[in-house]
């Protein structure tokens, strides 16, 4: 059973990424004027991050598989605190180098939510929507604190201090890990599904090291050997194997586009473009069109996702509570995602059609539109905890976080185009209260928390 301080450092890693990905949406706003970007150069800045995370989530996942997801994470944070720490060096350098510096940035983050996945695939399913919104709440928290600190540290001092505080601090987590979880420890590996150093998947003391063929022969006994243990060297195990092997991109093909996760991927993919437009535009939004003080901006600019780090941890345990009370999964998960991004987009569409006088309740709109969004994290992210294999959580995260990240990829830069085009963030906004009723009616009618049998998925 997963205990309570490791989930508690697990969100305090997204944390730090969440600080790391998102500072420059306030920094970019005296590098512009420093380096004389326009728009449509911010976007590509902000938006090189993704091309990086897009790339990363999948290999993220079987790296984790193999070699223990405390490991893995561990390795890809430190990665990621250097490159934020040297991003005011390399931009001094040209676009060329930060950009770089970006990519290199969202790889290593690729790499986090699968790593945790894979290790939250210990939780107990009463558990699994309380963890997943304390993770959540984390991620909502670390932009709070970096709007601040860095909307501080540029009126204060220098933009370049930005990247150097939040680099120091993922430092940091990475040593509270390390004797957290213990160096010898960290190193073994011993949260991944197969020792690194045989081929013959030897089961670990975890019930996660128990091979996929030896699970599958339990649940599906009348499957031919075949289909078990294709050679005698070893049984069929994608994690054994190179990433390169055909038969480990079948199953993830299989378990991609299986009807109880589809629902999933849809609405992970609406959550986060939206979400990685607001955390990328937001800023720049309320500097354009506030008339306020740069501290009743920081406030405007923070107030969303406030609210969603407040909603994310209500709703997973308002979710937990239906589950204990008797209510199906299913229906939890359908009642969360749909009734939370329902409310999102209703919200959404209250800034869209208000008056541009009406700047209080367009920000109080908005603050609660991105605000309940989070509390869907109760339905399509502990859905994937229900769905998937143990085995496989951290995998389905990875391809689930990989089609997310093409939000980043094509929404950012989408919405300067969108902006330049249109000449008002109304049709911005408008854009993104769309995705949220997709994600709404993909939620309430499609979603379903089955788990998959792995039968199903090796074929």
């Amino acid at each position: 059973m997963l205990d309570r301080t490791t989930v508690w450092l697990c969100a305090f890693n997204i944390f730090v990424g969440y600080c790391d990905r998102v500072n420059i949406a306030v920094a970019i706003v005296p590098m512009s004027k420093a380096f004389r970007w326009d728009k449509m150069t911010n976007g590509h800045v902000l938006g090189a991050f993704f091309y990086g995370y897009v790339c990363s989530q999948m290999i993220g996942s079987l790296i984790a598989a193999k070699f223990g997801g405390r490991r893995t994470l561990f390795l890809a944070t430190l990665i990621w605190s250097l490159v934020t720490y040297l991003s005011p060096e390399a931009a001094k350098f040209g676009l060329q180098p930060l950009v770089f510096c970006r990519i290199v940035l969202g790889i290593a983050e690729g790499f986090s939510f699968p790593c945790i996945y894979h290790i939250f695939s210990e939780s107990v399913e009463e558990h699994r929507a309380r963890n997943v919104g304390i993770l959540h709440a984390g991620g909502f928290a670390g932009t709070i604190v970096a709007f601040f600190v860095s909307e501080y540290l540029v009126t204060h001092f220098a933009w370049g201090l930005v990247f150097r505080v939040f680099g120091m601090l993922g430092f940091v987590w990475c040593m509270v890990w390390y004797v957290h979880v213990g160096g010898r420890e960290l190193f073994s590996g011993r949260d991944a599904l197969v020792s690194s150093t045989t081929s013959s998947a030897t089961p670990t003391s975890l019930s996660l090291g128990v091979p996929i063929a030896a699970h599958v022969q339990k649940q599906s006994p009348q499957l031919p050997p075949s289909k078990l243990q294709p050679q005698a060297s070893h049984r069929f195990h994608p994690f054994v194997l190179n990433i390169f092997d055909r038969r480990t991109y079948a199953l993830m093909f299989h378990l991609a586009t299986h009807r109880f996760v589809i629902p999933i991927l849809i609405g992970h993919f609406c959550h986060a473009t939206c979400s990685f437009v607001g955390f990328s535009w937001l800023p720049t939004y309320y500097h354009e069109t506030s008339p306020n003080k740069e501290q009743s901006k920081a406030m405007l600019i923070a107030g969303p996702y406030a609210c969603m780090a407040v909603f994310s941890i209500v709703g997973s345990q308002i979710a937990d509570r239906m589950i204990v009370q008797g209510k199906s999964k299913t229906s939890v998960r359908r009642i969360m995602g749909g009734v939370g991004y329902a409310l999102a987009a209703f919200f959404m569409m209250c800034f869209v059609f208000s008056p541009s006088s009406w700047r209080a309740f367009k920000a109080l709109a908005l603050t609660l539109s991105f605000g309940l969004s989070a509390t869907t994290a109760a339905g399509h992210e502990a859905n994937k905890l229900d769905v998937a294999p143990p085995e496989l959580a951290g995998v389905l995260q990875g391809i689930s976080n990989t089609l997310a990240a093409f939000g980043g990829v094509v929404g950012v830069p989408a919405a300067a185009y969108i902006f330049e085009s249109t000449k008002t963030w109304v049709s911005v906004f408008a854009c993104v209260g769309v995705l949220y009723i997709v994600g709404s009616l993909t939620a309430t009618f499609f979603a379903n928390a089955t788990r998959i049998p792995l039968s199903e998925l090796v074929k």
